[in-house]
């Protein structure tokens, strides 16, 4: 199993932010649940007989990153992992015979064509990428996501909001991105919502780019907006129209995959209107904002997860 080095030494309070995740979030939770499958495989003798799972750590962050905090795994921790991580596997630890975590989305099609080029089975709990439904260049790989499905779930709001219109922006170029996008697109043309435009997040970059975000909202009167990218991506484009009075306010509802995440630059803006900025944006996710019933409730899931797993509180 990889595990981004430090995590470890965390306690829950680190990963409560459940109100606008981070990489962290996602691999705490997922390196618990591969722990408790690889328990009860090895508490079932019927699934593999005579055989026992070990579980083995490797640290996929790269040192010199450590300044910028333990939480901030972003995409520039993929490639150490790729280069750095796998080989170490490979060619030093032949008892390991498969790999289980995060390389990150950045760094997922290209640490699948290693695994593959290694005949190493390699478990990606949460990065998933189109190209990796292809079978032939990447037969070592699996994604444990999935990239459809959406549609079903956005088509169900939509219809008890009794809402028939709605707007798109996302990254045409980004391949997860276009494919999981234009399959809620033509599930949603399918059954009769109108899909008023399609906008390239990457038009929005500079003044000129979010008028033309702006302006195209506002020439199909776009009253809802589905917009799909990372929550800094999405704020980028959320709070700038916020600050301009343009398609965000109480006539217009936002639909997102996570919270809009503000810029250091945005702060001074939105310091105390943060929130009112906010209403009117909906997310369609797993996560929900944490309070402090939530968390006792998470705690409590935690300790059993520990007993279960440790046969400690």
């Amino acid at each position: 199993m990889v595990l981004p080095g430090g995590m470890e030494s965390l306690n829950i309070t680190q990963y409560s932010h459940f109100d606008s995740p981070s990489s962290a979030d996602y691999f705490f939770w997922y390196d618990y649940g591969a722990a408790l499958a690889v328990r009860d495989v090895n508490n079932n003798p019927y699934i593999l007989p005579d055989t026992r799972i070990d579980i083995k750590r490797f640290n996929n962050y790269e040192s010199s990153k450590l300044s910028k905090g333990i939480l901030v795994i972003t995409t520039d921790t993929g490639g150490f992992g790729m280069a750095e991580t796998l080989p170490d596997i490979v060619y030093n630890h032949p008892d390991v015979v498969a790999v289980y975590g995060d390389f990150s989305f950045a760094a997922a099609r290209y640490t699948a064509a290693v695994t593959s080029q290694f005949k190493l089975p390699y478990i990606n709990p949460s990065a998933f990428s189109a190209p990796l439904l292809n079978r032939n260049s990447y037969p070592y790989a699996l994604q444990m996501d999935t990239m459809t499905g959406f549609g079903n779930a956005l088509h169900l709001l939509l219809q008890y909001w009794n809402v028939r219109r709605i707007a798109f922006i996302y990254r045409k170029k980004d391949a997860t991105s276009r494919l999981v996008c234009r399959e809620m697109i033509s599930t949603l043309q399918l059954r009769g919502i109108q899909v008023l435009t399609e906008i390239d997040i990457a038009a929005g970059q500079g003044r000129d780019g979010i008028n033309y975000i702006a302006n195209t909202l506002a020439r199909v009167d776009a009253r809802y907006i589905y917009i799909y990218d990372s929550p800094q991506g999405i704020g980028s484009i959320y709070f700038k129209l916020a600050a301009m009075n343009a398609s965000v306010g109480d006539n217009y509802v936002w639909i997102g995959p996570s919270k809009p995440r503000l810029r250091p630059d945005q702060f001074q803006f939105f310091s105390s209107n943060y929130l009112n900025a906010l209403q009117g944006f909906v997310i369609v996710n797993g996560f929900s904002p944490m309070d402090s019933a939530m968390l006792n409730a998470q705690n409590d899931i935690l300790s059993e997860v520990r007993e279960r797993l440790l046969g400690t509180g």
